[in-house]
């Protein structure tokens, strides 16, 4: 039978979760496992976003459940999907992926 193969994979900014990890893989490699300890890379105690979540003028996500429901219910109606097209497009050029 093969050992097991355990994976400890933590985040620690102050030592205390390292410590607990490896303790962990000690546990796991007193008990004939094979302990594999990780660690992410340091995450910025703050965050920025490149654009705000929610536009000011209301959150877009409601009008794409809108179009997606008025492509579907006329997908068979070429003027109504080409009014669903420029909606997609004025949305798009309102809210640009971020780069």
């Amino acid at each position: 039978m093969t050992q097991p193969l355990i994976l400890i994979l933590y985040y620690s900014r102050g030592g205390r979760t390292a410590a607990l990890a490896r303790q962990a893989a000690r546990g796991v490699e007193s008990s004939g496992g094979v302990a594999r300890l990780r660690t992410v890379p340091p995450v910025a105690p703050t965050t920025t976003t490149a654009t705000p979540p929610v536009p000011e003028d209301g959150a877009p996500y409601v009008e794409i459940a809108d179009l997606i429901a008025e492509a579907l219910t006329n997908r068979t109606d070429e003027t109504a999907l080409n009014r669903v097209r420029e909606k997609v497009r004025e949305l798009t050029r309102r809210f640009p992926l971020p780069s």
